[in-house]
């Protein structure tokens, strides 16, 4: 008799709310569970690509129009930026929100302490900060080849909002290949679980319910995004990431390895 086909909305269910029923999402095949991880990793990155958007959009809004009305003459060469004028220029200080500018050789990104959020650029580096505690840096070194004035950088801001949106594309399937690793380091573990509840399944069977026990870990780490919460790979975010998913993989392995020794001592 064919096995009933599980719709991917009832796998997310199952996933989310019933680990003791893991055992019939294991009987799918391992293309469908990669499916099922895509389509997760789609829906939920492209959540987490349109938050991105939506800040490089204003970023970017924001950095033309200062770029017009309040940035005075500079030059990129060799990776350097060097600006006309006294050092440090401030924009948007008003907003508590600042660009600030500042290309003295001692330059560090100390000047973004006083404010919750903001951009610094100094003559080697671009720092975004993004919340009170967490920054992303970014070096000039890979623009070595690039010179610019502001005159041909407004053609290039106008570009950037174009190219902006092909991150909802990106973003989404950096995502899904993440999220590999993450499924193959709970399956690693599992191997532990899986001895302690002798439920005596193989790797790829493990790595197949990893794959579903992950999903509530995939929401969460969104939605933390989504609120600028730090989910460094080493912050305390990794060990709640982890967590979850090896939660519901033990709780599924319990499960199937009571189901097992029920059907032996039936026999």
């Amino acid at each position: 008799m064919e096995e009933k086909q599980i719709g991917f909305f009832t796998k997310v269910k199952i996933s989310l709310t019933s680990p003791k029923a893991y055992a019939d999402l294991l009987k799918e095949s391992m293309g469908k569970a990669i499916v099922y991880l895509l389509l997760i990793c789609i829906i939920f990155g492209g959540i987490a690509a349109i938050k991105d958007i939506v800040t490089y959009e204003q970023v970017i809004n924001n950095f033309s129009v200062n770029l017009k009305d309040k940035v005075p003459d500079f030059t990129f060469k060799d990776g350097e930026l060097n600006v006309a004028g006294t050092m440090p220029i401030i924009l948007d200080d008003d907003k508590g929100n600042p660009i600030i500018i500042n290309t003295d050789a001692t330059t560090d990104k100390s000047l973004l302490d006083n404010y919750s959020s903001g951009i610094l650029i100094t003559k080697t580096e671009l720092f975004q900060k993004i919340s009170p505690t967490s920054t992303k840096e970014t070096s000039f070194e890979s623009l070595k080849t690039m010179t610019f004035t502001n005159a041909n950088l407004s053609n290039w801001l106008n570009i950037s909002k174009v190219l902006v949106f092909f991150t909802i594309i990106i973003e989404p399937l950096f995502f899904f290949g993440f999220k590999f690793i993450s499924v193959l380091i709970i399956t690693i573990l599992g191997l532990i679980l899986n001895a302690i509840f002798k439920s005596k399944l193989f790797f790829k069977e493990l790595y197949k319910l990893s794959i579903y026990a992950i999903t509530l870990s995939i929401i969460v780490k969104v939605g933390f995004k989504l609120f600028d919460v730090p989910t460094g790979v080493f912050s305390l975010f990794s060990l709640l990431y982890y967590g979850i998913g090896l939660v519901y993989l033990g709780l599924a392995l319990k499960a199937i390895n009571k189901n097992q020794q029920e059907i032996k001592d039936s026999i």
